[in-house]
């Protein structure tokens, strides 16, 4: 091999060690931000359950009688663009792991309008809209606005591993996505 050949391939390795470090660090970064934000808002669900008389928790626990499945909770009230943000990535999950094993739980109301809405947005997924009379939501305690949620019913009926999507965070969205997965839906 010559030498215009070796420093065209040390130059190459060099490129894809760059890419393979570069992603080594994002990876350890997205990590490192989902285990600080799961911290936080364990903090925040806790605090909203002692220091609040809302329960979401319960709420859906009493709503929802499926075990070992992924719910994704939302009202109409809350951003079209978060919202479409969380279906568009619990859809890449539902195709890998099937159509039984998420549901979406929208609160919306029961008038034509709504019900039109959700068969359309909500197409290709398993629902139940739950009034927003029946079932509460987490609060915001800087804006004061109730937030979208997920999380994983087990087989005994407890909630597990809640997340709070952040909008414009895809790929922190998709990681916890992709841990539920790995934790729970092994084939």
């Amino acid at each position: 091999m010559n030498t215009k050949n070796k420093i065209i391939c040390f130059i190459c390795f060099l490129f894809i060690f760059s890419l393979y470090i570069s992603e080594t660090f994002e990876k350890q970064r997205l990590d490192k931000q989902l285990y600080e934000l799961s911290e936080h808002y364990k903090k925040i669900l806790d605090q909203h359950i002692n220091g609040f008389e809302i329960n979401f928790a319960n709420d859906v626990k009493e709503i929802v009688e499926e075990r070992n499945v992924l719910f994704y909770r939302y009202s109409q009230y809350m951003c079209e663009t978060c919202v479409y943000e969380d279906l568009t990535l619990l859809k890449q999950l539902q195709d890998s792991i099937g159509y039984n094993n998420i549901i979406i739980l929208p609160s919306f109301n029961e008038d034509k309008n709504s019900i039109i809405r959700l068969s359309n947005e909500l197409k290709g997924f398993r629902y139940k809209n739950i009034p927003i009379k029946k079932a509460n939501f987490p609060i915001d305690k800087r804006t004061y606005t109730e937030v979208r949620y997920m999380g994983y019913i087990n087989d005994i009926g407890n909630i597990e591993m809640c997340f709070i999507p952040i909008k414009g965070e895809c790929k922190l969205t998709w990681k916890y996505l992709s841990n539920i997965k790995n934790l729970f839906f092994r084939f």
